[in-house]
């Protein structure tokens, strides 16, 4: 999978974990609700880091316990 579809999921995973609407989660973070959309609708190519932390603040969780998912296992993620 590709690392943009697997920050995606993660998030979605994250906000069902914590019973967060996508609504809620667009107004708890520090970014254009676009960016956060093509995200999660996966029409991004790649997400910066600095996305992903601003990202991780608003859903209350540290950058580690982000990536600390079998999502981003390198067997997983296809790299071009």
């Amino acid at each position: 999978m590709t690392s943009c579809k697997a920050v995606a999921l993660r998030i979605c995973n994250i906000m069902l974990d914590k019973n967060l609407t996508k609504s809620s989660v667009y107004k708890k973070i520090a970014m254009n609700e676009s960016t956060l959309r093509s995200i999660l609708e996966e029409r991004c190519k790649s997400v910066k880091l600095d996305t992903i932390i601003l990202i991780c603040d608003g859903l209350g969780i540290s950058l580690q316990e982000f990536f600390d998912d079998d999502l981003f296992k390198r067997e997983n993620l296809e790299i071009d």
